[in-house]
C-alpha cells in the first residue's frame, strides 16, 4: 500500500464543520436572545395595556366627578337665583 492512498484527515475534523457547529452555536444563542427581547417587548405592552386601561379607568371617574360638580353648581345657581327673583318681587310690592 502506498502512502498516496491514505486520507491526510483520519481523526481530524474539517474546518467547515467546525465553522459550521460555531456558526450554529452562534445562531442558536442569536434565537434565544431575539425570542428574550419579544418576551420582554411583550412584556412591556402588556403593562402598557394595562396602563392605559387605568388611565382611561382615572379620566372617566375625574370627568364622572367634573360633571356631577357643574350640575351641583348649576342647581346652586339656580336657587340663587331663584332667591335673587323673590327678592326682586318683595322689594317691588313694597316700593310700588
Amino acid at each position: 500500500m502506498s502512502l498516496q492512498h491514505i486520507p491526510q484527515n483520519v481523526g481530524l475534523e474539517s474546518s467547515s464543520k467546525k465553522k459550521f457547529n460555531r456558526s450554529a452555536a452562534a445562531l442558536d444563542a442569536h434565537v434565544q436572545e431575539l425570542e428574550y427581547k419579544l418576551e420582554k417587548e411583550r412584556r412591556v405592552a402588556e403593562l402598557m395595556r394595562e396602563e392605559l386601561v387605568d388611565v382611561k379607568k382615572k379620566s372617566e371617574e375625574t370627568e364622572a366627578a367634573r360633571a356631577a360638580e357643574y350640575q351641583l353648581l348649576l342647581q346652586r345657581v339656580e336657587a340663587t337665583d331663584a332667591r335673587f327673583a323673590h327678592l326682586m318681587n318683595l322689594f317691588e310690592g313694597k316700593i310700588v
